[in-house]
């Protein structure tokens, strides 16, 4: 960041505070609402040193075009990268330890799409397999018995850990249904056999 001060020396208007002697100006790159506040903190610190010297803020923007190797710096920053769970319009896929797959579309969040497979009360072919697979729940204790098993204390959110994303930003229906439809054409995931889905011939 270059920041520096800069006298007025040509045009010099009128104060209309008689004690000041001197106006310069203060220009800051202005990168953030936090540059303003810092910039009248010190203006405020040097009016009560100096009473008769008046620093003037002015700010400017910065041009990524002219910072050049600092670009992809900035530019990566000016969107907060979202968490897996907070992602929405996806095709999301879960296997079992016994290599039992499903696959599925939600235009709901990640998260909130899991909870639902993974609710004591859920009725969908993930949350009957998790309550039959014998190898799923040997896997569930086997795990209880190591050092992360904190993170997952229940059955359920053992289970949820088993959840992936295979695409998400499909937040149109059809176009959703029909990669939903094809994943499962193409891997033929055994959990899917009893729902039913969007059929689509493919040529």
């Amino acid at each position: 960041m270059r920041n520096y001060i800069k006298k007025n020396s040509d045009f010099k208007p009128r104060e209309k505070d008689e004690s000041i002697k001197e106006r310069h100006y203060l220009t800051l790159d202005y990168t953030s609402d936090r540059v303003n506040k810092i910039g009248k903190q010190i203006s405020n610190i040097i009016r009560k040193v100096t009473p008769g010297f008046k620093v003037v803020l002015a700010f400017k923007s910065i041009r990524l075009a002219s910072i050049h190797e600092q670009a992809t710096f900035f530019t990566s920053r000016l969107k907060r990268k979202l968490e897996d769970k907070e992602r929405s319009g996806l095709i999301y896929s879960f296997e079992c330890e016994c290599g039992s797959k499903y696959i599925g579309e939600t235009l709901r969040t990640f998260h909130k799409r899991r909870l639902e497979h993974t609710r004591c009360s859920s009725t969908t072919a993930v949350s009957d397999h998790i309550n039959r697979c014998d190898i799923f729940n040997a896997a569930f204790d086997l795990y209880r018995g190591t050092p992360n098993a904190s993170e997952y204390l229940t059955r359920y959110s053992f289970a949820r850990s088993k959840f992936r994303i295979v695409h998400n930003n499909l937040h149109h229906h059809f176009k959703r249904k029909l990669t939903e439809s094809f994943m499962i054409k193409l891997f033929k995931p055994k959990l899917n056999e009893q729902v039913k889905f969007l059929k689509v011939d493919f040529i």
